[in-house]
């Protein structure tokens, strides 16, 4: 069954959920899953840099949230690092008042309030496309996210994926958030989440992308799919 926008989530939407979360919240990754991902990024935005032929890099993050990702990778850049000037326009369903964004004031992030299914983007627009434990969550909706995803990025361009393991879902009964439980119990019932590599792989493949890496990583009790895709 596809399921829609308005009953993600079972009886809250997706957007009210995570307008819900971010008013408590700063983030709702591990830390170590940013990590990595600006780890990533680090890494081949240097390599788009030095065989460009001109033009700052442009990456889009889906699901940024409060913009953790963002604060965290300009923390780590140098201040005289060319990564400094990389443009990022962040994109979440949710609700978030300027004042909570964590890079609002960075004159380098943009902000934008819009559904991933429907990206309001030119195609070809971005260097790089990120979501960090975001847009697998939008697998059953009935727009295909990881095409408008590959819509978006040029040609030769990279998307970082960190996905979610079903694992998460185990335990739902001892969330003390009845919010959680609820969207938890969404994901469960609807198999939402990738289950296993050869999924992941299926599904990227599917629209276009060539998948150069899939690694599970654990930290302690949490573990996730870090994935490199590009589109050649």
């Amino acid at each position: 069954m596809e399921i829609s926008r308005s009953n993600v989530a079972g009886p809250n939407s997706l957007a009210s959920f995570y307008t819900w979360l971010y008013r408590r919240e700063k983030h709702d990754s591990p830390d170590k899953s940013r990590t990595d991902m600006v780890r990533r990024m680090i890494s081949l935005l240097e390599m788009i840099i030095n065989t460009s032929l001109g033009g700052i890099p442009r990456v889009l993050d889906i699901g940024a949230g409060r913009q953790a990702l963002e604060g965290q990778f300009r923390s780590t850049v140098g201040k005289k690092s060319p990564l400094r000037e990389v443009r990022f326009v962040t994109l979440d369903i949710a609700d978030i008042a300027k004042r909570a964004l964590i890079a609002a004031e960075s004159e380098v992030v943009s902000h934008v309030r819009a559904d991933a299914a429907y990206l309001p983007f030119r195609g070809e627009s971005f260097d790089m496309v990120v979501s960090n434990h975001a847009i697998d969550f939008l697998n059953k909706i009935e727009v295909d996210v990881y095409s408008e995803a590959f819509r978006v990025l040029r040609k030769g361009g990279y998307a970082l994926f960190n996905f979610h393991h079903p694992s998460l879902v185990e335990g739902i009964e001892r969330v003390k958030s009845e919010e959680v439980r609820s969207f938890w119990t969404y994901l469960r019932e609807n198999n939402v989440l990738f289950q296993d590599e050869d999924q992941i792989r299926e599904k990227l493949k599917s629209v276009g992308f060539s998948v150069l890496e899939v690694t599970l990583v654990k930290d302690g009790p949490d573990q996730w799919w870090e994935v490199v895709a590009q589109k050649v």
